[in-house]
């Protein structure tokens, strides 16, 4: 993981190589606003290379990530968020896949909201609910 601090954030970039060529790219920001001052690692950005599309490099990535986060962030915050635009089929696969639950979606901007691990539904619920206020509908998988 490679890290680059901005102001209250911290960002971070995970690459999954096939051989020498990359197949899958994730980055993750993380806030320390989320609550009782316990961190928010919230996945900004998977991007699979065409070629290996369909291949398990994103779900790889992300249970990865997932996994090793004590170790990467060096704390015992394993907290994860995600908003993926609701057209977007193959993220919400990933991440389902990788255990993160629907908390619920905006529909102002047509994006679902998805936490990791399940115990945080409540939390996140109420997160993104003040940070975006009506427009935000609770709904779950579970």
């Amino acid at each position: 993981m490679k890290t680059c601090d901005n102001y209250d954030e911290t960002y971070y970039c995970k690459v999954a190589l096939h051989g020498d060529i990359i197949a899958a790219f994730l980055s993750v920001s993380r806030k320390n606003e989320y609550r009782y001052q316990v961190a928010l690692n919230t996945i900004n950005l998977i991007i699979v290379n065409p070629k290996y599309r369909n291949k398990g490099y994103g779900t790889k990535i992300v249970n990865e990530l997932v996994s090793n986060a004590n170790e990467i962030f060096q704390d015992d915050s394993s907290i994860f968020g995600v908003s993926i635009d609701l057209d977007n089929k193959p993220s919400m696969k990933i991440a389902e896949k990788s255990g993160f639950v629907l908390a619920g979606i905006n529909t102002e901007d047509d994006f679902s909201h998805w936490v990791y691990p399940v115990t945080e539904l409540e939390n996140y619920r109420k997160y993104i609910a003040n940070n975006q206020g009506e427009d935000f509908t609770a709904i779950s998988t579970l």
